[in-house]
């Protein structure tokens, strides 16, 4: 079993030309590692907890400086909770130089990080209650969409649109399981009769729902 706590990183980015690359970095010790490789210009780095913000930092000389200069940039910093994954994670923004994002990204290997495995950054935020199942599936599901129907629908799920749908048919089940036990508990023939007929239409309903459902997270 994968280590939650260990500091991993990996590029956020796909490969290719774009005006700027990124790299997530997230784990124990991470906002140790970011004060060795940059220079705080807005004190951000240095709080133990709060919301994300944006942060301006500059490489330290004492580290990829030396080789890459004063280059300023951004990071989005979440040093608690409160972030994507549910602990301290960073994106560091890059211009787009693949030398330069694999020297981020060795430097931080260098100090105790590792490359995250795939899907590892994911498995975090379902740990940690920022992704139900269905959304860390549909993840998956936008990567491998080959049609606009395959990414709609795949973007609905991560989104959690399915996840409260299934959650809206679980309440109905729940509210079906109340009254069958009053039916037991006051049983009443005629009453019985009306009350048989609407929980057939409800189950009927029920199983509607989750045929689509299934059709629905079918598509790939």
């Amino acid at each position: 079993m994968w280590n939650t706590n260990d500091l991993i990183v990996a590029r956020a980015t796909a490969i290719g030309f774009s005006s700027r690359q990124i790299v997530r970095v997230a784990g124990e010790g991470l906002s140790r590692v970011l004060l060795e490789l940059f220079d705080d210009l807005c004190g951000g780095l240095s709080r133990s907890k709060g919301p994300g913000s944006l942060l301006r930092v500059r490489l330290s000389e004492k580290s990829l400086g030396s080789q890459w200069g004063p280059l300023e940039l951004d990071i989005l910093y979440w040093p608690g909770e409160s972030g994507p994954i549910g602990a301290p994670l960073a994106e560091i923004q890059l211009p787009h130089s693949m030398p330069l994002v694999d020297a981020v990204v060795g430097a931080i290997c260098d100090k105790g990080g590792r490359i995250a495995r795939g899907g590892e950054f994911t498995l975090r935020a379902f740990l940690a209650g920022r992704l139900d199942l269905v959304q860390a599936e549909s993840i998956l599901s936008v990567v491998d969409s080959q049609t606009p129907q395959q990414l709609t629908s795949a973007l609905d799920r991560m989104a959690g649109g399915l996840g409260a749908r299934l959650e809206q048919t679980r309440s109905t089940i729940l509210d079906m399981a109340g009254d069958i036990e009053a039916m037991i508990d006051f049983s009443d023939e005629h009453a019985d009769i009306a009350l048989h007929t609407e929980l057939l239409h409800r189950v009927e309903n029920i199983l509607g729902e989750l045929q689509n459902v299934s059709l629905e997270f079918d598509v790939r």
